[in-house]
């Protein structure tokens, strides 16, 4: 039996919803387990280390676990690189910019993909809650499958260049204007994501419907 490891935050655990019924308060659960579940259908094998709201740091650390075993894909889907800076202590004080934000999300994927190309073995990657960083190409063992998923099932979108997180609550209107316009931007980018039918039901994840789009594309492409 062909075996899959699958990595990442809640993009990479499947489809995401409140219980029907529950009010607006109640959490989002996974009510659908996406890629892991079609794999599953069709007869591979499939340990799933993603957890909801992962940093990228967190969800390698956990792929580098199990990586020793035998698996003969690894899959990892990217998220906002800067959760890595969680608890974000001294956070506001120290991003006084949009750029700088930038500047330190290029250096967080720089060090998420040296790490994922340190496990000697093709490690399959697709950007989900942010897109892939070019500077990806330069890493042998990392093999880029889909570089937004975002783009790829809203043709002519573009995603986001920095997703806001649960740091954007660290800065505030007096922090800095410029920056939390920027900010402002592209979080309704981020938002708007809800209009989309492939991202319903709670307007924050691809749907099994995307999800299947992209296990199509996936099987077709790289994994027979």
């Amino acid at each position: 039996m062909t075996q899959i490891l699958l990595g990442g935050d809640s993009w990479a655990c499947g489809e995401w919803a409140r219980p029907e019924g529950a009010p607006g308060h109640v959490p989002v659960e996974i009510v659908h387990r996406g890629i892991e579940q079609y794999f599953i259908d069709d007869g591979f094998g499939v340990v799933n280390t993603a957890e909801g709201g992962s940093s990228n740091k967190s969800a390698v650390e956990r792929l580098a676990a199990v990586v020793d075993d035998h698996y003969d894909y690894v899959i990892w889907i990217q998220t906002d690189p800067i959760r890595d800076l969680r608890p974000y202590d001294s956070f506001n004080q120290e991003f006084t910019s949009y750029n700088l934000l930038l500047e330190y999300s290029k250096q967080a994927l720089a060090n998420t993909y040296e790490k994922l190309n340190q496990f000697g073995v093709p490690v399959y990657c697709m950007g989900g809650c942010s897109k892939l960083d070019p500077a990806i190409d330069r890493y042998q063992n990392l093999v880029v499958m889909i570089p937004s998923l975002i783009e790829f099932l809203i043709p002519g979108r573009a995603a986001p260049e920095i997703w806001t997180s649960d740091w954007i609550r660290k800065f505030d209107r007096s922090t800095n204007i410029d920056m939390m316009d920027r900010l402002s931007k592209e979080k309704w980018n981020q938002d708007t994501l809800d209009r989309v039918e492939l991202f319903q039901p709670d307007g924050a994840h691809p749907n099994r419907t995307a999800l299947r789009l992209v296990y199509n594309f996936i099987r077709e492409r790289y994994i027979k």
